[in-house]
C-alpha cells in the first residue's frame, strides 16, 4: 500500500538559530512549541507535509515512555553527533496494519505511538 509523507525531522543544536535559518530562507516558520518529554520545535508548515526543526531543550524532561525513549533520548544523541534530518515519518490511515506490513517486509517501524495536539499559528 502507498504510504505519503507526514513529515520530516531535522534535528538541531541551535534552534533559534535553525529557525532564523528557514525564515531567511523565505519559509513561514511556526510559533516555539514545546513536548512534555523536553523537546522543543518549530514547524515548518507546507502543503500537506511539514518539516519539524527540532531541538532537546530540556533533557531534565526525559523519562522512560515511549515519547521520550523512542522521539526524545534518540534526538538527544543524534543532536550529540550531528545536527541533520534524523526521522522520516510516513502519512498512515492504519498505523498499527502499516506498522505489522513494514515489519513483515523487513523494513525497521517503531512502535506505534498516537499523539495529537494544537498548534500555534506564526
Amino acid at each position: 500500500m502507498p504510504r505519503g509523507l507526514d513529515h520530516v525531522v531535522h534535528a538541531v543544536g541551535d534552534l533559534e538559530g535553525a529557525a532564523g535559518l528557514y525564515r531567511r530562507l523565505g519559509f513561514t516558520v511556526g510559533a516555539r512549541n514545546r513536548h512534555s518529554w523536553g523537546t522543543h520545535n518549530h514547524v515548518v508548515q507546507l502543503p500537506g507535509f511539514f518539516i519539524e526543526l527540532l531541538t532537546v531543550a530540556e533533557p531534565e524532561n526525559l523519562g522512560t515512555d515511549g515519547f521520550s525513549n523512542l522521539f526524545g533520548r534518540f534526538h538527544q544523541s543524534f543532536i550529540g553527533n550531528q545536527d541533520g534530518l534524523s526521522l522520516l515519518l510516513l502519512a498512515t490511515d492504519d498505523a498499527a496494519t502499516d506498522a505489522a506490513a513494514l515489519q513483515s517486509a523487513g523494513i525497521a517501524a517503531s512502535e506505534v505511538l498516537k499523539f495529537e495536539r494544537e498548534g500555534k499559528r506564526p
